[in-house]
């Protein structure tokens, strides 16, 4: 078992406690801090999905650093679309091959949303974005009030899957 697979079990044990949570409600204290609780975890959990693929990309790109007359560093972009370049042209991946890389796309951009929003209040730029990543993975009822993010479990069960099968499709490829 590696790493990936190892963090992957953590995220599905996480996302099953978080479906009890939500199946037993708020038993005591605050409804409000109770149910803000669960969405500020569901954010995270996004968050670190994401961040394991974008580990196993810049795991990737380091080891190919050494076949290759160029380095990450020469290139433009943010981390994941600088990585995925890297690798398209030291490895030869075909990202487009990869049939769960638009998914994760999509859950990249709720991602960004949530990283560069306020506490998973979307930020009025990103709306769009956000819509549209939302109807693309069928969680078009996890925004709420036309700016906050609130995932389900299911939602995040289904981001963990695309997650698990974005990495073995790109292991594969390299």
């Amino acid at each position: 078992m590696n790493i990936y697979c190892h963090e992957l079990a953590s995220y599905r044990r996480e996302i099953d406690a978080l479906s009890t949570d939500y199946e037993n409600g708020c038993k005591e204290g605050n409804l409000t801090h109770f149910s803000l609780a669960l969405s500020n975890r569901t954010n995270l959990l996004v968050i670190g999905l994401c961040s394991l693929v974008e580990a196993h990309l810049y795991e990737i790109a380091q080891k190919a650093e050494a076949d290759v007359s160029f380095k990450i560093d020469d290139l433009k972009g943010n981390g994941l679309s600088r990585l995925k370049t890297f690798i398209t042209r030291s490895k030869g991946v075909d990202f487009g091959k990869i049939n769960t890389w638009g998914e994760f796309h999509q859950i990249y951009q709720l991602r960004n949303a949530l990283v560069h929003g306020y506490g998973g209040l979307v930020d009025s730029v990103d709306i769009a974005k956000v819509e549209k990543a939302l109807e693309t993975l069928k969680c078009s009822d996890a925004l709420v009030g036309g700016r906050r993010i609130r995932l389900t479990p299911n939602s995040l069960s289904k981001f963990c899957s695309i997650v698990e099968n974005t990495i073995e499709q790109v292991e594969i490829r390299t």
